[in-house]
């Protein structure tokens, strides 16, 4: 039973041991997002994705303080969306 107990002391230091560096990280971060936000949607204007899209971009500007842009590329079963997201430039 006591060895039990101190396997399990030790994952906890070991657990907090390696997240105090995360710590620091958070505490000097620059303020997220400078730029404005783009939600690509694989589908058509009018369908149910975007519909839930745009009501989530109206209201993600007084949440997060940023615009929020939303961008429909449907086609090829969501694949030029996909392949629009993986050339974007990585930003955060």
């Amino acid at each position: 039973m006591r060895s039990h107990v101190w396997r399990q002391a030790g994952q906890l230091v070991a657990l907090v041991l390696a997240l105090i560096p995360i710590a620091g990280y958070t505490q000097s971060a620059d303020s997220y997002p400078v730029r404005p936000i783009r939600i690509l949607v694989p589908y058509g204007p009018g369908g149910a994705t975007d519909i839930t899209a745009r009501l989530l971009a109206a209201k993600l500007p007084d949440a997060i303080g940023q615009q929020v842009v939303v961008e429909n590329r449907p086609g090829a079963a969501g694949n030029i969306a996909i392949d629009a997201l993986a050339a974007a430039i990585p930003d955060g």
